[in-house]
C-alpha cells in the first residue's frame, strides 16, 4: 500500500470507527456520572404530532460498574424515609444501608424514580453482563422477577422524592451488591457494594437525561405491504458530543421496542451525547437521521416518516446474451451500512431478472457479485421515492481461468467441494478471487480471473455416499464434516483411551482434509488435486518444574502469519490432567506453535515445528506473577480510582501493539493495585482523570517473580490551549481536535479529545509532558455527511483537506498555546490526465500533498480519474506539492510526481506513469520458494522525499515465490525479503533479511531473474542507555549488514522504560548496530557477530547529537534533490526514522528542496546530491561536540 496512503486510510478508519482498534474495549454504554450542565439543544426536524402514549419498553442499560460500596452490620444512626417499599426476601437476612440521592432539578413530577438493591447470592457464568439484562424496564414486572431469581439474585425496591435519604437492605450471604436507579430520566452507571465489609452512608449523584418518543409512520401505500409495526428494528448510536473523535469510546448503543401501534419510547438518553438514529425493517427502506439531541429533562417528540422507497429492475445475462439464474444484485446508498445506509440486494430468477425493492431515494451504487463472472462496474443510479427505474442490465464476462479435477486419495471425485482461487496478502491472509464447486466428476472451472498467479484450494463436502465408500460412519448431522472430522473424532471415550486423561477430543470441529497448490497461472487446464486428510501436532504443556499445566489454550498457525489468517487453530480451552494436547492442522510444512494460560507465562513466544511430525512437543510455561503496590497523586497521596495499564511482550512491536499483552486493574481506597505479569516484560502506567498519566514503569522479570512494591506517580500534567481557523482566517466552530503523544506512529495524536468551541478555541488538561502534535480535523457532523454523499475513497480522504497540525513541547506543570489553521490565498485548479503508455488510466486515486512547511496532510485534496483518464482538483494556494497516483489499486506502490503550483487561476499537469519493473522470487534454506514473505524495493542513491523511506513498497510474495514492483523510474533499486517485523506480522521473525543490491531498471524495461535467497534468522537482544548508564526509553534501533547498508530504513524495534529491545530477523555474520531519540544517537556500535537461531547481546550507548539541514541552491534558488550523507566509512546516515520522527515528517512537514538530517553524533560527513535532472553536488562537513544544528548549503557548478 501507498505509505501516505496508508496513513490516511487508518487516519479514516480510526477517526470514522471502521477499524477502532484503539476503542473496542470501551465500546459500551459508558455514561459520565458528571451532572451535564444545562444549554440549547438542537431540534430533531420532523412534523408536529400528537402525544404518544408513554410506553415502558426495554431499551439498554449503563454498562460498566464504576465503583464500589462498603458496608457492614453496625447500627443505622439516622431513619430513612421510604414511600413505597418491595423486597423479595425477609428483612430478618438484611444488612442495611443509607443511601442519599441528590435528584438535580429539572425532574419531570411524572417520573418516578425508584433505587433498586441487587443481592447477588451466586455468581453466575458471564461475570457481570447479565447487568445489561435490567435494560430501563421501569418496573419489576414477572418476566425481570424471574431473570434475577433464575441467577439468584434477591432484590429491594425503593421510591425516591427529592428531599430524602433512603434505607435499603441487602442479604447478608450476597457474594455482590448492586445500586441501580430505575427512572425515565435520571443516568446512574450500576454502582458495586462490598456487602461484607463496614457500613457507609453514600451519596448519589445521578445525571439528568432525556426522553425520546414518537411513533413510527408509513405512506399509505404500505397498506399494500407486510409490514409488522412490531418488528421494526428501532437503534440509537449516540457518542459525546463535545469530546471530538475520542467521543467513539464513549459510546451510547440502544435497542428500542416498538409497540404495534408504531409508538416508541427511549428513556435516559445523556444530554451530553448526539445520537444517529436507524429504522430498519421488510418491506420499506432503511430510515436514518444523523443528529439528535435532547435536553436535561426534556421529554421530546418526533414522528419517523418512513418511505417505501423506490424499486430497481433489470436482467443479468452472459456475453452472449443468455440469462444467468442465482446471480447477487444490491443497491447500495451513500456511506454505506456505517453510516445509516445499509444496502439491499436480490436475486436473478430463472429468466435472469431482478427486482430490489425498498431503495433507498438518492444516488445508489448498483453492483453484481458473482462466483465465477467477471464482475462488472458498479452503476450509479438516482432514484426517488416510489419510482421504477427498469432496463439496469448487465452482461458478464467470464474472464480468463483456471479449471481442474479433485478427487478422494481412492481415486472417488469429491463432488461438491468448493474450490477457491486467491492471492496470498500479508501476513498469510488469503483474498478469494473465484469460486467453484466440483461436479459429480470432481471437475471445476474457476472463471473471472485476471492475469496472475493464483493460490488453488479445495475444501470438500462428505455425503453419505463417499462416506460409504470411503469405509467411514455417517448420521445426518455429520453431513457437513469430513473424513478427517470423523478419523480424528471417534468419540470422547476413544480420545481418552489414547492421552489417558483428556476430557475432550482434539480440534474438535475445526480439521477439515484439503488440497491446496500454489504459483498456478491463470488459464491452467486439467489441474489435478489429491485432497490429503490433516495432521497431528502432539505436544504437552507443563510448569518450570516439569508437572503438568492442566488448563490452556493452544494454537497453531503457519509460521509467518497472522493469528488470525484462514489456516490458523485457534482452540477452545484444554482442561488436560497431564497436560497432552492435539491439534489437527491443514497441510506440512513449518508451523508456529503457542500457548496461553492466565496463570502462566509461555518461556517461549512461539515455537516453530516442522510438520509431520510424529514427536511430542514439550512446551514450558511458569506460573505468572502478581505485579501489586501504590499510585499517588504528584504530591505523594494515595489515589483511588486510577486505572492501570500493564502491558507485555517483545519490543519489536508496532503502533498497533499486535503481538502484545495487556492487562488491566484499578486502585482502590487505599490506592493499592494488583495486576497479573503475563510476560517476562511488563510495562505499567497509571491514569487518572483528574491528573496526567504517571511515567511508564519498566520491569524485567525472572519466571514467576513477584513484585508488591511499585510505587506509580501521577503528574501535574501541561495544560495546552489553543484556535482553529479557516482558510478565511476566521475561527472554526465544532473542529474535533485530538492532542496526543508524538510517538503515536503516522497517525493524529488521540490520548485528548475536544470539540472547539463556537469561537473555535479548545484546550486540553492535564497533557503527559513531551512532544504533543495538536491536530485539528472536520467534526463527525462534517464527515458523516460527506461520506454519507459518496462511498469513494477518494471523496472520503478529501474530507480532510482541511486537517491541520501542530507539534508543540510542554513541561509537567506547564502550559503552552497553538493556532491551527491559516489564512488561505485564493485556490489554484489543477487538472491534467494520467496515462500508461499513452493510454489514459480510469479509477485512478490522484492524492495532491503538501511539499514545504506545515503538515503534509493540510489541504490535501483526493480524487479519481474518469474514464478518459482525466482528473481536476483544486489547491488551497500557491506553492509546492507531491501529486501521487494510485493507479492499480491499494496494493501497489503509488507514484510520486513534484508540482509547482504558480499564482494562477489554473494549472494543466499531466502524468505519465514510469513503465519500469522489477521481478523475481524468493526461495527458503531447502531452495524452495517461498511465499507470504514481505518484500520491499528501495531506490539507492539517496532520498527525496517520504515515499522512499520503505514502507510504501513493500508486498508479500506469491505462491511461487514470485514478487514485481511496477511503475518504477529509470534507477539502481535495492530489494529486501525476510524479516517479519512489520505492522500486521503478529508473530515472530520466519527468515532472515536477505538484501540483493545494484539492480538497475531501464527506462520501460524490466530487471528479472532476481532471487532472493532467506536463511534461519538470529536475534539481537540489548539495551540503550545514556552516559550515565540510565536507561534510554524509546530509542529506534537500527541493524547494518556486513556491507554497511541499514536493513531497514524506519526502525520498528524500540526501546522499552528500561531501555531493553529485542531485534528478530537478522542475518547471520557481522553486523553493526545503532539506536537514536529525537535528540539523541550513538556511534555505530562494535561489530555484533549474529548467529542462526541464537540470540546476541549489546549494549548501546547514545550522546546528544546533531541534526544538518541541507539545502540545493541553484542560482541562489532551493532546487528539488536526492541527498547522500555518507560518513567516514562511507555509510549512509541520512533516511534512518523511527516512528516518532515519521510522525513528525507527517505533522510538521517535509521538504523536496530542504532536508533536515539526524541526529548524527560528531564526525566528519559527505554530502552528495543529485538534482531530477542529473546535476550534482558535494560538500564535506565536520561536526564538533556540543554541535545540535548545521545549517548547510550546497550548490550546482556550472
Amino acid at each position: 500500500m501507498n505509505g501516505k496512503l496508508l496513513g490516511f486510510v487508518s487516519i479514516l478508519a480510526l477517526s470514522l470507527g471502521g477499524v477502532w482498534l484503539w476503542t473496542q474495549k470501551n465500546f459500551t454504554s459508558e455514561r459520565s456520572r458528571e451532572v451535564a450542565s444545562a444549554g440549547p439543544t438542537a431540534e430533531v426536524s420532523a412534523e408536529e404530532q400528537s402525544e404518544p402514549e408513554k410506553l415502558e419498553l426495554k431499551t439498554s442499560v449503563p454498562e460498566e460498574v464504576d465503583r464500589k460500596i462498603e458496608l457492614s452490620n453496625s447500627e443505622v444512626t439516622e431513619r430513612s424515609v421510604v414511600v413505597a417499599a418491595e423486597t423479595n426476601f425477609s428483612e430478618d437476612d438484611a444488612v442495611w444501608m443509607n443511601v442519599s440521592v441528590l435528584i438535580p432539578p429539572g425532574l419531570p413530577l411524572e417520573d418516578q424514580p425508584a433505587l433498586l438493591a441487587l443481592s447477588v447470592i451466586e455468581e453466575s457464568p458471564g461475570g457481570k453482563d447479565w447487568l445489561k439484562d435490567l435494560a430501563d424496564h421501569g418496573v419489576l414486572d414477572r418476566g425481570v422477577q424471574e431473570m434475577l431469581e433464575h441467577r439468584h439474585v434477591l432484590w429491594a425496591r425503593r421510591s425516591l422524592d427529592a428531599t430524602t435519604n433512603v434505607r435499603v437492605p441487602f442479604h447478608r450471604d450476597a457474594k455482590l451488591g448492586f445500586l441501580l436507579i430505575r427512572s425515565d430520566y435520571l443516568i446512574l452507571a450500576p454502582v458495586e457494594v462490598d456487602i461484607q465489609e463496614h457500613i457507609s452512608e453514600d451519596q448519589l449523584e445521578p445525571e439528568l437525561g432525556g426522553v425520546l418518543a414518537g411513533r413510527i409512520t408509513f405512506p399509505p401505500q404500505a397498506q399494500e405491504r407486510d409490514i409488522h409495526v412490531d418488528e421494526v428494528e428501532l437503534n440509537l448510536m449516540g457518542r459525546p458530543t463535545d469530546s471530538g473523535f475520542g467521543g467513539f469510546r464513549g459510546m451510547d448503543l440502544r435497542e428500542v421496542d416498538v409497540g404495534e401501534d408504531g409508538t416508541f419510547l427511549v428513556p435516559r438518553l445523556s444530554t451530553s451525547h448526539t445520537y444517529m438514529a436507524t429504522a430498519e425493517g421488510e418491506g420499506f427502506a432503511k430510515w436514518f437521521k444523523r443528529s439528535v439531541k435532547v435536553g436535561p429533562g426534556e421529554y421530546k417528540e418526533f414522528e419517523i416518516a418512513v418511505e417505501l422507497g423506490g424499486t430497481i429492475t433489470g436482467t443479468v445475462t452472459d456475453q452472449a446474451g443468455k440469462p444467468l439464474p442465482g446471480i447477487s444484485v444490491s443497491a447500495q446508498g451513500g456511506g454505506g451500512m456505517w453510516f445509516g445506509r445499509d444496502e439491499v440486494s436480490a436475486e436473478t430468477d430463472a429468466g435472469g431478472r431482478y427486482e430490489i425493492s425498498c431503495v433507498p431515494p438518492g444516488t445508489n451504487r448498483v453492483q453484481v457479485s458473482a462466483d465465477s463472472w467477471a464482475e462488472p462496474e458498479p452503476r450509479a443510479i438516482e432514484i426517488e421515492e416510489k419510482e421504477v427505474i427498469s432496463g439496469i442490465d448487465f452482461a458478464l464476462a467470464r474472464g480468463k481461468s483456471i479449471s481442474g479435477r479433485v478427487m478422494w486419495p481412492d481415486g472417488i471425485p469429491a463432488q461438491g467441494s468448493k474450490v477457491t482461487a486467491s492471492v496470498v496478502r500479508t501476513g498469510g491472509w488469503h483474498e478469494t478471487k473465484s469460486t467453484s464447486t466440483a461436479g459429480e466428476d470432481g471437475r471445476f472451472v474457476l472463471y473471472g480471473l485476471e492475469s496472475g498467479v493464483f493460490e488453488v484450494r479445495v475444501r470438500p463436502d462428505l455425503t453419505e455416499e463417499v462416506a460409504g465408500q470411503l469405509g467411514l460412519e455417517w448420521s445426518p448431522s455429520d453431513h457437513r464434516k469430513t473424513p478427517s472430522a470423523r478419523a480424528l473424532e471417534p468419540s470422547v471415550e476413544a480420545f481418552e483411551e489414547i492421552s489417558e486423561i483428556s476430557t475432550r477430543p482434539p480440534s474438535e470441529g475445526k480439521q477439515r482434509w484439503m488440497a491446496r497448490m500454489g504459483g498456478v497461472e491463470v488459464g491452467t487446464v486439467n489441474l489435478e488435486l489429491l485432497l490429503e486428510p490433516p495432521l497431528t501436532i502432539m505436544g504437552r504443556v507443563v510448569d518450570g518444574s516439569g508437572a503438568p499445566v492442566t488448563s490452556f489454550k493452544a494454537h497453531a498457525k503457519p509460521s509467518g502469519a497472522v493469528r488470525w489468517s484462514p489456516d490458523a487453530i485457534r482452540e477452545d480451552v484444554y482442561e488436560s490432567k497431564d497436560g497432552t494436547f492435539q491439534l489437527a492442522v491443514a497441510y506440512k510444512g513449518t508451523w508456529s506453535l503457542s500457548v496461553e494460560s492466565p496463570e502462566y507465562i509461555a518461556e517461549e513466544e512461539a515455537t516453530e515445528i516442522e510438520v509431520p511430525s510424529s514427536a511430542e512437543f514439550l512446551l514450558v510455561m511458569n506460573k505468572a506473577g502478581l505485579l501489586a503496590g501504590l499510585v499517588t497523586d504528584p504530591f505523594g497521596q494515595p489515589i483511588e480510582g486510577a486505572e492501570i495499564t500493564a502491558t507485555g511482550g517483545s519490543s519489536q512491536g508496532n503502533p498497533f501493539m499486535f503481538g502484545r499483552t495487556s492487562v488491566e486493574g484499578e486502585s482502590d481506597e487505599d490506592g493499592r493495585f494488583e495486576v497479573r505479569a503475563e510476560s517476562d516484560r511488563m510495562t505499567l502506567v497509571a491514569k487518572h482523570e483528574d491528573w496526567a498519566a504517571s511515567e511508564a514503569l519498566a520491569l524485567e522479570l525472572a519466571p514467576s517473580e513477584s513484585r508488591n512494591d511499585l510505587v506509580l506517580q501521577l503528574r501535574m500534567g501541561a495544560r495546552i490551549t489553543g484556535e482553529v481557523f479557516d482558510a478565511e482566517g476566521e475561527p472554526i466552530a465544532g473542529q474535533n481536535v485530538t492532542a496526543g503523544k508524538a510517538t503515536n506512529g503516522p497517525f493524529p495524536g488521540g490520548e485528548h479529545s475536544v470539540r472547539a468551541d463556537a469561537a473555535g478555541r479548545f484546550f486540553f488538561e492535564h497533557v503527559e509532558p513531551g512532544k504533543i502534535v495538536v491536530t485539528a480535523m472536520p467534526s463527525q457532523e462534517e464527515i458523516l455527511e460527506k461520506v454519507s454523499e459518496n462511498q469513494d475513497p477518494a471523496a472520503m480522504l478529501s474530507v480532510f483537506s482541511g486537517m491541520v497540525s501542530e507539534t508543540v513541547e510542554v513541561v509537567d506543570g506547564g502550559e503552552a498555546h497553538v493556532t491551527l489553521g491559516q489564512k488561505a490565498k485564493d485556490p489554484v485548479r489543477v487538472y491534467g490526465r494520467v496515462t500508461e503508455a499513452g493510454s489514459p488510466v480510469d479509477e485512478a486515486m490522484v492524492m495532491v500533498l503538501n511539499d514545504g512547511e506545515g503538515s503534509m496532510m493540510e489541504g490535501m485534496k483526493a480524487t479519481r480519474t474518469d474514464a478518459n483518464g482525466n482528473y481536476e482538483t483544486d489547491v488551497d494556494r500557491p506553492g509546492s506539492y507531491v501529486v501521487t497516483v494510485q493507479a492499480e489499486g491499494l496494493e501497489s506502490s503509488g507514484i510520486q510526481f513534484f508540482l509547482d503550483v504558480p499564482d494562477a487561476e489554473e494549472i494543466e499537469h499531466n502524468l505519465e506513469l514510469p513503465m519500469g519493473r522489477i521481478e523475481g522470487r524468493v526461495f527458503g534454506s531447502d531452495g524452495k520458494p517461498v511465499s507470504g514473505v514481505m518484500v520491499s524495493a528501495l531506490r539507492e542513491g539517496g532520498v527525496m522525499d517520504i515515499e522512499e523511506f520503505g514502507q510504501s513498497t513493500g508486498r508479500m510474495t506469491e505462491e511461487a515465490g514470485s514478487f514485481s514492483f511496477e511503475h518504477l523510474r529509470t534507477a539502481t533499486y535495492s530489494v529486501t525479503a525476510g524479516n517479519a517485523s512489520n505492522f500486521f506480522s503478529g508473530g515472530t521473525a520466519r527468515f532472515a533479511s536477505q538484501m540483493v543490491t545494484g539492480i538497475v531498471v531501464e527506462q520501460d524495461r524490466t530487471a528479472s531473474g532476481i532471487e532472493i535467497h532467506l536463511e534461519a534468522p538470529g536475534t539481537l537482544e540489548g539495551t540503550v542507555v545514556d552516559r550515565s548508564g540510565m536507561p534510554v526509553s524509546g530509542a529506534a534501533v537500527h541493524v547494518r549488514n556486513e556491507a554497511g547498508r541499514a536493513l531497514a530504513r524506519i526502525s520498528q524495534v524500540i526501546t522499552n522504560p528500561a531501555g531493553k529491545f529485542t531485534y528478530e530477523g537478522l542475518p547471520s555474520g557481522s553486523l553493526t548496530v545503532t539506536a537514536r531519540t529525537a535528540d539523541a544517537c550513538s556511534t555505530e556500535s562494535r561489530r555484533v557477530q549474529i548467529l542462526t537461531s541464537e540470540t546476541t547481546e549489546v549494549e548501546i550507548v547514545v550522546e546528544p547529537g546533531a541534526y544538518l539541514i541541507v539545502q540545493l541552491l541553484d542560482e541562489g534558488e532551493p532546487v528539488r534533490a536526492r541527498l547522500r550523507v555518507l560518513d567516514e566509512e562511507g555509510r549512509e546516515v541520512n533516511g534512518l526514522l523511527s516512528m516518532a520522527l515519521m510522525q513528525e515528517l507527517f505533522t510538521e512537514g517535509m521538504s523536496s528542496r530542504e532536508r533536515r538530517v539526524g541526529p548524527v553524533p560528531p564526525g566528519k560527513y559527505k554530502l552528495e546530491a543529485t538534482t531530477m535532472d542529473g546535476k550534482t553536488a558535494k560538500k564535506t562537513v565536520r561536526l564538533k561536540s556540543g554541535e545540535n544544528k548545521r545549517r548547510v548549503k550546497l550548490r550546482l557548478k556550472d
